[in-house]
């Protein structure tokens, strides 16, 4: 009696489960073919504005992460270079490299994240050797100021940046403010963790266990709802621009998804080429981009 009741509530769970991943994705669908231009940016500031654990003082006081401290050891100047970091979100990268000896301003569009950037500076008496700038990297992009040794961007920024434009304006104002020096990316992986081959026949696969951002095979679950979505809801009705390739949300942040192969592209098309690009599905997604010669 016991086995026949766990059974049935075995499957009732895995029925509710299928469910709510189908329901999970199609969720996120909606809302980025819903997105209007430009809403991508004040979802971002707000979610970054709602999310405390990017401004607490255990967050700040972290230190640089591993791909970090290798980006830094192996690329970039030592201090007391001048780096810019656009992204700072609540101070954690500024104060770190402040406390290597770096000078560093910063931009941070989520205005109480910036507020909190300042005020870790004044706390610590470093207001003089750093500053923090409540501006976003697009705006930033289409009037760059200062001059730098090297380019910190903050954890995941790239992925903030959409449109394949925004992305050519930052890299094109890098270069003109930091003409010979390094750029940190970091960012969402487009490439799947697995070999596709390793997942056999993924025509089979169903709407819940698609992959994040592939662009899906035809005749798929996840393309047909892209199809209706993506295609005949954001483009036919609603006239608004396509999305592009990589664009997922995720609990209210909208994320562009890197390939390696996009980002060698648009680094080229930039003057730049990519020193670095971590191919370990276990490390942070990142690259390292250096001026071409």
């Amino acid at each position: 009696m016991k086995t026949l009741l766990f059974r049935a509530l075995h499957r009732g769970l895995a029925s509710a489960h299928r469910a709510t991943l189908r329901l999970d994705r199609l969720l996120s669908e909606a809302a980025v073919a819903l997105c209007p231009p430009g809403f991508d940016r004040d979802a971002t500031d707000a979610h970054y504005d709602s999310t405390r654990s990017y401004d607490a003082g255990q967050a700040q006081a972290i230190g640089l992460y591993p791909f970090e401290e290798r980006a830094l050891s192996a690329w970039f100047p030592r201090p007391p270079a001048r780096l810019f970091v656009p992204g700072a979100g609540g101070g954690r990268e500024l104060l770190a490299l402040l406390n290597r000896g770096y000078s560093v301003d910063a931009l941070e569009p989520a205005p109480r994240l910036a507020d909190a950037a300042r005020q870790a500076l004044a706390m610590r008496g470093r207001s003089g050797d750093g500053s923090v700038w409540r501006e976003s990297l697009e705006a930033w992009s289409a009037a760059p100021i200062g001059v730098y040794e090297g380019i910190f961007t903050g954890w995941g920024v790239w992925s903030h940046l959409l449109r394949r434009e925004d992305r050519l304006a930052a890299l094109r104002a890098f270069r003109s403010a930091c003409p010979r020096g390094p750029v940190l990316l970091s960012f969402w992986r487009r490439e799947p963790v697995f070999d596709p081959e390793e997942l056999g026949e993924h025509t089979s696969l169903t709407l819940a266990d698609a992959p994040l951002a592939d662009a899906p095979l035809e005749g798929t679950p996840l393309a047909r709802v892209q199809a209706t979505t993506r295609g005949l809801l954001r483009t036919k009705l609603l006239r608004m621009p396509p999305v592009e390739p990589g664009t997922v949300w995720r609990a209210g942040l909208f994320v562009h998804c890197v390939s390696e192969a996009e980002l060698a592209e648009e680094a080229a098309a930039c003057g730049y080429r990519i020193a670095h690009h971590e191919r370990d599905a276990s490390r942070y997604p990142n690259a390292v981009l250096m001026p071409q010669s």
